[in-house]
């Protein structure tokens, strides 16, 4: 039977003391408690060397993929003012002119559901949007497509879906109507 360094609690077939997260070298690294059996692990681990069981990836990941998205549709935002102080909409600006042939509707857009496979989205949709990127992580591959919106008021439109293994996971939309 090993014990802490740091604490003294009985330290099992981890390397990190379960109560205080100290290694059996007395040296305190980056830890994380596993969610399954509630021991430290090292933060970058992705499976639990206690349980063995796959950790999930930090909440980080999904918050960089968000700001991502944000970024793209407040990048494609435009409008001009005319010398009346007024704002006009010119023509459609297409952010993903790959796929302009593809345009989403609010309604289509609102029938789309979490857990869909892409095949049901393009469906719904009409076509394929275009693919942004693909994150691949030890736990799963997230897609992230952009397309092109339909709206009668907004000069640029457009809406982001983000796929998980290939089900849909997270939706986002700008000026649809």
């Amino acid at each position: 039977m090993k014990y802490c360094p740091n604490c003294g609690s009985k330290v099992n077939n981890s390397n990190f003391c379960p109560t205080c997260g100290v290694n059996q070298y007395g040296e305190s690294l980056q830890l994380r408690k596993c969610p399954y059996c509630r021991n430290y692990i090292d933060k970058k681990a992705s499976v639990c060397p206690n349980c063995n069981r796959q950790v999930k990836t930090p909440a980080i990941a999904w918050m960089v993929l968000i700001i991502i998205v944000l970024l793209i549709i407040l990048s494609c935002t435009r409008t001009h003012i005319n010398d009346k102080g007024e704002t006009e909409y010119g023509s459609i600006i297409y952010p993903y002119p790959d796929s302009m042939e593809t345009l989403i509707t609010l309604n289509e857009f609102n029938m789309l559901q979490f857990g869909m496979t892409e095949e049901e989205v393009w469906n719904i949709i009409g076509g394929k949007c275009t693919r942004i990127e693909t994150i691949n992580t030890d736990s799963a591959t997230d897609v992230l497509y952009g397309c092109n919106g339909s709206s009668s008021t907004y000069q640029m439109t457009s809406a982001t879906l983000t796929f998980r293994d290939g089900k849909l996971k997270f939706i986002a939309n700008f000026g649809l109507e």
